[in-house]
């Protein structure tokens, strides 16, 4: 008999959850209230230079950034989570599959949803580097990049328990380094990235808190 999968203690990932969320509601006020005019400037203006506003540095490092925002773009997640899907289902990981479903498909729902909600315009400081559509708060990259790479984590943390601070830390990383990108692109607010990185890692927390619901083997 196979042994049941198990990743982190429940109640740690739901004090975190918990902690990413506090974090969304208060990031959201101070933008809601306008009292993160001036944070959100400094901030989008941070790496912009000359007349133009253009960023700084070679014009290599912007094309990095603009890599990296496509993997937190609709085509690549849906592309990886469909593999992910597919492979866990396929290797008898039937429970991790549904788990991943259940963090990937409501995710970008909740960001839509919250998008409508505040309803916030997109930033015109600086020229836009990169595609966007609908509204600004919270960022849709940073809210599904990191549903998408910290769900991800969490469920192959079950699987590969010993292996848990690598990929949580590569997680992690990944998913913070879209959320910079959409700011450093000037597609969105430093507050919409931090917001939307908040909402994502607290949704895949709070689905990757559910208990296996087995007691048998993983087939």
């Amino acid at each position: 008999m196979d042994t049941i999968p198990t990743g982190p203690p429940r109640i740690r990932l739901i004090s975190v959850a918990l902690a990413c969320w506090a974090g969304f509601v208060l990031v959201a006020w101070w933008q809601a209230s306008g009292a993160s005019a001036d944070f959100d400037r400094a901030g989008l203006l941070m790496w912009r230079q000359g007349p133009m506003l253009q960023p700084i540095g070679p014009g290599w490092l912007s094309d990095a950034f603009d890599t990296v925002t496509q993997l937190g773009g609709g085509r690549f997640r849906t592309a990886l989570g469909l593999l992910a899907l597919v492979l866990l289902f396929a290797c008898g990981h039937r429970y991790e599959s549904l788990l991943l479903a259940a963090i990937l498909l409501p995710a970008a729902a909740i960001n839509s949803v919250l998008k409508l909600i505040f309803a916030r315009p997109r930033p015109d400081l600086a020229p836009y580097l990169a595609d966007f559509g609908g509204f600004s708060f919270p960022s849709g990259h940073s809210f599904n990049g990191a549903a998408t790479y910290i769900g991800l984590a969490l469920i192959l943390v079950r699987l590969a328990p010993n292996h848990r601070i690598a990929m949580l830390a590569m997680a992690t990383a990944l998913s913070l380094a879209i959320a910079f990108s959409r700011v450093w692109l000037g597609v969105h607010y430093p507050t919409d990235a931090i917001a939307g990185w908040l909402g994502g890692a607290g949704w895949a927390l709070v689905v990757a808190s559910l208990p296996n619901g087995r007691t048998g083997s993983n087939g």
